[in-house]
């Protein structure tokens, strides 16, 4: 047999190395595309938002300088009966109440007026400007400034701005994500990216806490709010120790909690204690939130993006691992698992890694990897099926690469039912042939042989010229294979006349056949050397079955099956004994051929 070229071994090769670099490219350019753009951002953010839920619930923690929320409520919004623009004189009263309390520092989330409202109400104004004085004597106070419809910073009654001075004001913007969700703080809200003091960055600066850009902290509890009512109640009845109880040594904020009203979207509830659970909650709960990490630890600091890029591009070189079967599905998902219990690890500890495109890529090389070798191996295979499947048979082609049939040159021994097949009168026949009608018969004839055999579920072990050997039973097992052998001769049989037929049409003789069918045991395998070897039945049951089809030619009759073969058959009404013969190597046997009937 001529060994195969170096090209056509190197060829698939060159194909499988250039597949999978093509594939590691692609894992690559997915890692950097979802790690320095934004086409993942909606996946990175539901990511980051349960992993900020997780450690919130596996790492909560108290804050170092407690933040009490002072909301203004439905209660407190009954209890005055007047629109909030005129709440000048209740906001100086909540201002001395808070004065007696001795907090560390006030934020008022609340708009002051832009304009003095004397005229409308005299005094007014001063009773305002007078609880920022009393406030201000024992606390920073810093209140809360907003933008137009233009961009433009809204104005402020002078008065109180010359009152509150330059660092006593603070913008009440947050910054929020694509997703309407606020997540972070950063004072960098001008559209030139320039700082800008907002009211929990100068409450920090204010106190001496250093100000830093950062994810919010949810690992620190919020706080229920107290209602605006129940403050401005204790200091009506005077009750100084209330007022020390519930805000002394603490940072005060003021806002509304309206139901429609000022709210935004968050990763974590910060509002518990309401009925509505949506995650919409109250601006100053946020604002809250965001004073209570400056405080304490900081936020929580993102990691440098040459960190995610190292961690993509690890999690792109598990393209490389060859593994298979569990293995794949375990590296799939464990390396994508760990990468994300390790984020809600590090942000526990004020840590923030953006795992979202290493889990990703991780997942991409693994599983890409398993698609791409089992797509160069299913090519393999249909190579193979096209290549060889007409020298070894269907059958045996798919065991091989099932890999159910052993490599090693060894047998084992099974139950099979052997076929041995011959042509009547082929010598004669083919010597008034030329050698091309010889072949054209041949092939026409195991063309047909094949289909059968194969239809069967058998193995065409071997052609031997004008006959042939067949197995069923191996290397594919059967319940029954003496039926299966059965039923493929009786159809070698019955396609005889549309063969002939055919074959009277081009010129060519008919063909006739005799068929020797038995049962039993036989060592089935490879046999040959390592070089050159062949998948075959080899046995006594081999021997009488090519006995039983040279008998065909002494009895006269188109198939002889063994005693063997009948019984397993049940003895069906198709067979007829053929009385007792003498086998050569196995003495006297019985054996049965077809009736008439199932001739026709």
């Amino acid at each position: 047999m001529e060994a195969p070229s170096r090209s056509s071994t190197e060829r698939p090769r060159a194909r499988r190395r250039r597949s999978l670099r093509i594939g590691f490219a692609a894992v690559i350019v997915l890692g950097l595309m979802l790690g320095l753009s934004r086409l993942g951002e909606p996946i990175a953010h539901g990511v980051l938002d349960t992993q900020l839920r997780l450690s919130a619930q596996w790492f909560p923690r108290t804050a170092a300088r407690e933040v009490v929320v002072i909301g203004i409520d439905e209660a407190t919004r009954d209890a005055l009966q007047v629109p909030i623009a005129l709440w000048h004189e209740p906001f100086g009263r909540l201002l001395e109440a808070l004065a007696l309390a001795r907090p560390l520092a006030i934020g008022l989330d609340v708009l002051l007026p832009e304009r003095s409202y004397d005229a409308l109400i005299p005094g007014q104004d001063l009773r305002l400007m007078r609880g920022i004085v009393a406030a201000r004597a024992v606390a920073p106070v810093v209140a809360g400034r907003g933008i137009d419809a233009e961009g433009r910073a809204r104005p402020l009654l002078p008065a109180l701005a010359s009152l509150l001075g330059a660092d006593g004001v603070g913008y009440i913007l947050l910054p929020v994500d694509a997703d309407g969700t606020v997540r972070r703080f950063s004072e960098a809200l001008g559209s030139d990216g320039k700082p800008a003091p907002t009211l929990a960055g100068s409450i920090a600066r204010r106190i001496g806490v250093p100000v830093r850009a950062g994810l919010i902290d949810y690992t620190l509890r919020p706080t229920a709010p107290v209602s605006m009512k129940m403050v401005l109640d204790w200091h009506a009845a005077g009750d100084a120790a209330a007022l020390r109880s519930a805000f002394g040594g603490k940072l005060v904020l003021l806002g509304s909690l309206a139901r429609f009203e000022d709210r935004l979207r968050q990763p974590v509830d910060l509002a518990p204690w309401e009925a509505y659970n949506d995650r919409r909650v109250p601006g100053v709960l946020i604002h809250a939130q965001i004073l209570r990490g400056l405080a304490d630890r900081g936020l929580v600091a993102s990691a440098p993006m040459l960190v995610i890029v190292a961690l993509t591009l690890l999690g792109a070189l598990l393209w490389w691992l060859p593994v298979r079967g569990r293995a794949v599905v375990a590296l799939a998902l464990g390396v994508p698992a760990a990468l994300y219990v390790a984020g809600v690890l590090l942000l526990g500890r004020g840590l923030h890694v953006d795992v979202f495109a290493p889990m990703l890529v991780a997942f991409a090389a693994v599983s890409g990897r398993w698609m791409v070798e089992a797509g160069l191996h299913l090519g393999e295979r249909r190579a193979l099926r096209r290549t060889f499947s007409g020298y070894v048979g269907p059958q045996l082609l798919r065991e091989i690469l099932s890999g159910r049939v052993d490599s090693e040159l060894r047998g084992e021994l099974r139950t099979v039912a052997v076929m041995f097949a011959d042509m009547r009168g082929f010598t004669t026949t083919s010597a008034a042939l030329a050698p091309t009608q010889v072949i054209t018969l041949l092939n026409r004839y195991y063309e047909r042989v094949a289909a059968v055999i194969h239809g069967e579920g058998g193995m065409l072990n071997s052609l031997m010229g004008d006959g042939f050997m067949a197995t069923f039973g191996a290397p594919k097992a059967m319940a029954n294979p003496a039926a299966n052998a059965f039923a493929a001769g009786r159809r070698l049989i019955a396609m005889l006349p549309a063969l002939n037929a055919e074959l009277a049409a081009d010129g060519l003789p008919a063909v006739s056949i005799g068929v020797g069918i038995h049962l039993g045991e036989a060592v089935v395998g490879h046999v040959g050397s390592r070089a050159r070897h062949e998948y075959s039945a080899i046995g006594d049951t081999t021997n009488v079955a090519a006995r039983l089809e040279q008998l065909t030619k002494d009895l006269g009759v188109p198939m002889v099956c063994s005693h063997a073969v009948a019984a397993a058959l049940g003895f069906p009404a198709a067979l007829r004994t053929l009385g007792t013969h003498t086998i050569r190597g196995r003495g006297d046997l019985e054996v049965f051929g077809l009736t008439e009937d199932a001739l026709r």
